[in-house]
């Protein structure tokens, strides 16, 4: 199922993409993951909301979380912008972080990490 998706996030907002990773559980061999795809799409400006969310919402996500919310009643500090969307097909989560977020390295390293120390992925 993942294989698919990177083409159709890629194809929404075309050359705006500027990359996507497989991200979460469902990344890492061997780790215990619920069935649900996560994936990391990178864009120049995600909080460019009319360059980005109705393309993937014609293909099919509904756009569920948007950091910061305005609220300031938010799970996450609400600093660092963020657009997730969920999959209507398949149980899968785009991420959609702008470029140089924190988020993107983070969330690529700790990825990294338990695919390459097997000790730390059992626990």
């Amino acid at each position: 199922m993942f294989e698919r998706e990177p083409q159709r996030i890629h194809a929404a907002p075309g050359d705006r993409a500027l990359a996507s990773e497989h991200i979460g559980s469902t990344s890492v061999p061997g780790l215990a993951a619920k069935p649900i795809i996560d994936i990391m799409l990178t864009l120049a400006d995600c909080a460019n909301e009319p360059a980005c969310v109705p393309d993937l919402e014609a293909t099919g996500y509904v756009l569920r979380i948007r950091e910061p919310d305005g609220t300031g009643d938010s799970p996450f500090d609400g600093t660092i912008p963020l657009r997730e969307f969920k999959g209507s097909e398949i149980d899968l989560n785009p991420h959609v972080w702008s470029s140089g977020s924190p988020e993107i390295d983070r969330h690529c390293a700790f990825h990294d990490w338990l695919q390459s120390h097997p000790y730390d992925r059992i626990l």
